[in-house]
Protein backbone atom coordinates (compact mmCIF):
# COMPACT_ATOMS: atom_id res chain seq x y z
CA UNK A 1 0.00 0.00 0.00
CA UNK A 2 2.82 2.55 1.03
CA UNK A 3 4.45 1.57 -2.58
CA UNK A 4 1.58 2.70 -4.52
CA UNK A 5 0.81 6.21 -2.44
CA UNK A 6 4.40 6.60 -2.87
CA UNK A 7 4.61 6.14 -6.51
CA UNK A 8 1.38 7.57 -7.47
CA UNK A 9 1.87 10.40 -5.61
CA UNK A 10 5.62 11.28 -6.07
CA UNK A 11 5.08 10.63 -10.29
CA UNK A 12 2.74 13.36 -10.87
CA UNK A 13 4.29 15.54 -7.86
CA UNK A 14 7.85 15.11 -10.06
CA UNK A 15 6.72 15.78 -13.27
CA UNK A 16 5.25 18.98 -11.99
CA UNK A 17 8.77 20.02 -10.04
CA UNK A 18 10.42 19.01 -13.95
CA UNK A 19 8.27 21.24 -15.41
CA UNK A 20 9.34 24.31 -13.06
CA UNK A 21 12.72 23.16 -13.04
CA UNK A 22 13.27 23.53 -16.85
CA UNK A 23 12.94 27.24 -16.82
CA UNK A 24 16.61 28.63 -16.66
CA UNK A 25 16.87 29.72 -12.83
CA UNK A 26 14.66 27.27 -11.41
CA UNK A 27 13.57 27.53 -7.74
CA UNK A 28 15.55 25.72 -5.42
CA UNK A 29 12.66 24.64 -3.38
CA UNK A 30 11.67 23.02 -6.62
CA UNK A 31 14.79 21.38 -6.77
CA UNK A 32 14.95 20.17 -3.31
CA UNK A 33 11.56 18.56 -3.42
CA UNK A 34 12.51 16.87 -6.61
CA UNK A 35 15.61 15.43 -4.84
CA UNK A 36 13.67 14.42 -2.07
CA UNK A 37 10.62 12.70 -4.48
CA UNK A 38 13.01 11.08 -6.54
CA UNK A 39 15.22 9.53 -3.10
CA UNK A 40 11.80 8.11 -2.24
CA UNK A 41 10.75 6.66 -5.02
CA UNK A 42 13.53 5.20 -5.55
CA UNK A 43 13.89 3.71 -2.16
CA UNK A 44 10.30 2.41 -2.46
CA UNK A 45 11.37 0.55 -5.89
CA UNK A 46 14.40 -0.91 -3.77
CA UNK A 47 12.51 -2.04 -1.06
CA UNK A 48 10.08 -3.56 -3.37
CA UNK A 49 12.80 -5.55 -5.30
CA UNK A 50 14.73 -6.66 -2.50
CA UNK A 51 10.94 -7.90 -0.94
CA UNK A 52 10.54 -9.93 -4.17
CA UNK A 53 14.57 -11.36 -3.78
CA UNK A 54 15.35 -9.88 -7.10
CA UNK A 55 18.64 -10.04 -8.71
CA UNK A 56 19.62 -6.31 -8.40
CA UNK A 57 17.35 -4.16 -6.81
CA UNK A 58 19.57 -1.52 -7.01
CA UNK A 59 18.77 -1.60 -10.91
CA UNK A 60 15.12 -0.82 -10.44
CA UNK A 61 15.72 1.54 -8.14
CA UNK A 62 18.13 3.89 -10.32
CA UNK A 63 15.40 3.55 -13.02
CA UNK A 64 13.32 6.42 -11.55
CA UNK A 65 16.38 8.54 -11.40
CA UNK A 66 16.50 8.62 -15.16
CA UNK A 67 13.08 9.84 -15.93
CA UNK A 68 9.81 9.29 -13.29
CA UNK A 69 7.75 7.87 -16.07
CA UNK A 70 10.28 4.91 -16.04
CA UNK A 71 9.51 4.60 -12.19
CA UNK A 72 5.92 4.15 -12.85
CA UNK A 73 6.72 1.59 -15.90
CA UNK A 74 9.21 -0.25 -13.11
CA UNK A 75 6.37 -0.28 -10.40
CA UNK A 76 4.25 -1.75 -12.73
CA UNK A 77 6.67 -4.25 -13.20
CA UNK A 78 7.12 -5.49 -9.87
CA UNK A 79 4.00 -5.36 -8.53
CA UNK A 80 2.59 -7.56 -11.24
CA UNK A 81 5.51 -9.96 -9.70
CA UNK A 82 4.32 -8.99 -6.07
CA UNK A 83 0.57 -9.72 -7.38
CA UNK A 84 1.67 -13.28 -8.66
CA UNK A 85 4.11 -14.28 -5.80
CA UNK A 86 0.94 -13.63 -3.26
CA UNK A 87 -1.78 -15.06 -5.16
CA UNK A 88 0.30 -18.41 -5.87
CA UNK A 89 1.14 -18.15 -2.05
CA UNK A 90 -2.87 -18.21 -1.20
CA UNK A 91 -3.06 -14.66 0.07
CA UNK A 92 -6.12 -12.91 -2.02
CA UNK A 93 -5.27 -9.66 -3.35
CA UNK A 94 -7.17 -6.78 -4.95
CA UNK A 95 -6.73 -3.31 -6.49
CA UNK A 96 -5.72 -2.03 -2.99
CA UNK A 97 -4.03 -4.77 -1.25
CA UNK A 98 -4.11 -8.26 -0.27
CA UNK A 99 -6.28 -9.82 2.35
CA UNK A 100 -4.93 -13.29 4.41
CA UNK A 101 -7.20 -16.20 4.08
CA UNK A 102 -8.50 -17.66 7.15
CA UNK A 103 -6.21 -20.40 7.52
CA UNK A 104 -3.40 -21.04 6.16
CA UNK A 105 -2.50 -22.71 3.11
CA UNK A 106 -0.71 -26.38 3.13
CA UNK A 107 2.47 -26.78 4.52
CA UNK A 108 2.70 -23.29 5.33
CA UNK A 109 3.04 -21.82 8.60
CA UNK A 110 1.18 -18.33 9.11
CA UNK A 111 1.81 -16.60 12.60
CA UNK A 112 -1.37 -13.64 11.76
CA UNK A 113 -4.07 -16.14 10.69
CA UNK A 114 -3.08 -18.88 13.68
CA UNK A 115 0.45 -20.03 14.11
CA UNK A 116 -0.14 -23.24 13.14
CA UNK A 117 0.53 -25.50 9.70
CA UNK A 118 -2.47 -26.77 7.45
Amino acid sequence: MIAIRALMIGAPLLLALHVLAGKEDPPAPAVIAGLVISLAMAGTLYWLGAALHEPAPILWALLVMLHPALGLIVFAILRTRATALLRGSGVDVGVLGGRLPDAPPPGVTCRETSGTTA
